[in-house]
């Protein structure tokens, strides 16, 4: 029997939106203290060319150009921010305690 009952378009459908939606919101998910919106306007875009390349227009080229464009948005959230560096080593701003009610997003 095994899970070849997945590959059906009535299961693989919702599986794959609820997948895409999963990584889409993981891009959107404190966006503000990474790299913004943009790899969420971008990671949005990759999952509705995906869905379409898959299951509208059954086309593979239009598939993997989502997935591959999933896959840039997902870097370039993850690529690390450059810090300014300062010429003082004492901090300028207060120090904040985890956990506190102030915001622990780092300019």
């Amino acid at each position: 029997m095994g899970l070849s009952f997945l590959m059906k378009t009535t299961y693989l459908l919702p599986l794959t939106a609820m997948f895409l939606v999963i990584a889409v919101a993981s891009l959107a998910f404190r966006a503000d203290c990474r790299r913004g919106y943009g790899p969420f306007a971008v990671g949005l875009a990759a999952a509705a060319l995906l869905l379409a390349g898959k299951f509208l227009l059954e086309s593979n080229p239009v598939m993997y150009a989502g997935a591959g464009l999933l896959f840039a948005a997902s870097l370039w959230n993850a690529w690390p921010r450059r810090t300014a560096k300062s010429d003082s080593a004492t901090p300028t701003e207060s120090l904040h305690q985890i956990g506190s009610n102030e915001s622990e997003c780092q300019p």
